[in-house]
Order: C-alpha cells, then structure tokens, then sequence
C-alpha cells in the first residue's frame, strides 16, 4: 500500500503475493503464498467412552451410506456396544 510498495517488493523481497486464485476460488482463499504448500494435518483422539456415544451415531450414518467397511469400524470400537446386531437394517438412533 502506498507510493513505495511496488510490486516488485512483493514477489522478490517481503513474501506477499499478486497471484490470486483461479475460479472464483478468491471469495474463500488468499493469494498464493508460502502457506500454499505446506502439508496441514489434523488428529482426533477419541475416549472408551467417547467411542461408546459416537459408535451408534457412526454406524447408521455408514449403513445409509450403504459404506458398510466405516460401519463396522465404528462398530467394533464401541466397549459396550448398544446395538445388538450389525447387520440389522432397523437400527434405533439414540435420543439426543
């Protein structure tokens, strides 16, 4: 911004950037910058208990989604499992 800040500045020297992303992409997303190509990585780490509320959850949104190896998944993690069977198509969610 300014008189002094020319372009040249930004692509050689400070780091900001002029290229701007394609396909309307620039309504969610910044310039290209050094970020652009970095490898971001997230974790979870979920309790016995934790595990043991989700598992019913999991397991029927899988099965609707007919994604029957993300079901078992689910399945098999949960201590106290509260379905009886997995292979049932009458699966009950739990309330709240």
């Amino acid at each position: 911004m300014g008189p002094y800040s020319g372009n040249v500045f930004s692509d050689k020297l400070i780091g900001t950037n002029h290229v701007l992303p394609t396909q309307r992409a620039a309504r969610y997303t910044a310039g290209l910058s050094v970020h652009m190509f970095l490898k971001h990585q997230t974790y979870q780490e979920v309790s016995e208990e934790g595990a043991a509320k989700l598992e019913p959850w999991a397991t029927k949104q899988s099965v609707l989604e007919r994604l029957e190896g993300h079901a078992k998944s689910s399945f098999m993690r949960a201590p106290e499992n509260e379905l009886r069977e997995y292979d049932s198509a009458t699966y009950e969610l739990p309330d709240s």
